[in-house]
């Protein structure tokens, strides 16, 4: 048996990284946005995103103004980020991709990061009378751990080629024996299938004496793993980098409550030894 796990970690920018305290702060969450979706990852980045730098800011230093909070709504990967001065922005999400496993229990435990996905945006800062260029990274992080719900699947190689032969072999004790091979697909495909079917019959009255038939491959099982995110399992972290165009340069740091959302896992097993699929003997 080969095993082939695949939980499509992608990392959209930088490392993946782990948060361990519990001081997590309320934010707003909106759920009426369209989601990002990735490999894996169907997540809405919306949010009112509070500041974490000393005094509450958002962004760190501004020319002018104190900026505290900013609001991301998203539609499809379209964003309009307000902050709370009154100043709109608007820009793109990437793709969101998971950056983490979960443990081996199916458990995303508290403090783990889930996914991230990239986000800039541009606008006017009114109060600081400077044009903006922001690009940063949203992470996704498991306040409480998350359970997942488990399902299997398998797929066959029903579209794959298939080549038939046939051959008869005189047992020279009054029977015959008639082999054929059913190869379906090639070798280095993961749905390789042979089968053999052995019939022994009588030659007088063509009484069938035995059949047996033995298959080898030919099916992969996924196994898939669903974490549901939401306000109260998830928090979004954004990080990221600040420029007044003529101005100042800072960074930003926010964090909103999570929103609705689906992170799945996967894990394939190719099976590809021999496996007796159908025996029947007559007498």
């Amino acid at each position: 048996m080969i095993v082939k796990r695949s939980v499509l970690a992608v990392a959209v920018m930088g490392a993946a990284l782990m948060f361990s305290g519990c001081d997590w702060s309320s934010g707003g969450g909106a759920t009426s946005f369209n989601t990002s979706r990735g490999a894996g990852v169907s997540i809405n980045l919306s949010g009112v995103y509070r500041g974490e730098f000393p005094g509450g800011r958002a962004v760190q230093t501004t020319t002018a103004g104190n900026i505290t909070a900013l609001t991301i709504r998203q539609t499809g990967n379209r964003v309009e980020v307000t902050d709370n001065q009154g100043s709109t922005y608007v820009g793109t999400v990437g793709s969101p991709g998971l950056v983490s496993q979960p443990t081996a229990d199916g458990t995303y435990p508290a403090g783990a990061e889930l996914a991230q996905g990239q986000i800039n945006f541009s606008g006017k800062d009114g109060v600081s009378a400077k044009d903006i260029e922001f690009v940063g990274i949203i992470h996704v992080v498991a306040v409480t751990d998350i359970q997942g719900n488990s399902r299997v699947s398998s797929q066959t190689s029903a579209n794959a080629s298939r080549d038939e032969t046939t051959r008869t072999i005189q047992n020279g004790d009054g029977t015959s024996t008639t082999e054929t091979i059913l190869t379906i697909g090639t070798p280095d495909d993961p749905f390789y299938q042979v089968t053999t079917t052995t019939v022994v019959t009588e030659d007088s009255t063509g009484r069938v004496i035995s059949n047996t038939s033995t298959t080898e491959g030919g099916t992969t099982t996924t196994q898939s793993t669903e974490f549901s995110i939401t306000e109260a399992t998830s928090q979004y972290r954004l990080e990221g980098t600040w420029v007044e165009l003529g101005g100042k340069t800072s960074g930003v740091q926010a964090r909103s409550a999570g929103t609705s959302g689906l992170i799945t896992t996967t894990t394939e097993v190719a099976n590809d030894s021999p496996t007796p699929t159908a025996q029947v003997t007559f007498f």
